[in-house]
């Protein structure tokens, strides 16, 4: 986190905004370019879907800071969308990827775990029904 941002190149000349990242988590800012980014969408969306505007968060950045926190107008919350829009389903997406309990290796542990315990039941059932 940089302590101050740089001032966009546009008309109105306005910086990112470092108490963005509280209320929108998965922002992801580069100095490089100094435009904004939607982590979650980047690494889940197989490709801008056509839509106008559809790789300004995943491929081009954004940066146009008069559009945020203007309300309803703001752009985050309309790239966010509805509970079931594809920036929601990304975010779950990550959520998962970050989720020890869900990674992979953790599962198939886990279901190893149950299947030698049904083995053993079924051998000790069959065991007790040969006696």
């Amino acid at each position: 986190m940089l302590a101050e941002y740089p001032l966009s190149e546009l008309a109105h000349r306005r910086r990112f905004q470092s108490n963005w990242f509280k209320q929108f988590t998965w922002l992801e800012y580069s100095p490089h370019t100094n435009r904004d980014y939607r982590l979650p969408c980047f690494l889940f969306s197989k490709k801008p879907n056509g839509k106008v505007g559809s790789d300004t968060f995943i491929v081009k950045g954004f940066q146009n800071w008069k559009k945020v926190n203007c309300g309803n107008e703001c752009s985050f919350l309309k790239h966010m969308g509805y509970a079931g829009s594809a920036h929601n389903y990304y975010v779950q997406c990550f959520n998962n990827l970050n989720n020890r309990m869900a990674q992979i290796n953790n599962v198939i542990v886990k279901q190893k775990e149950i299947m030698v315990a049904k083995g053993r039941r079924r051998l000790a059932t069959t065991i007790d029904c040969i006696r």
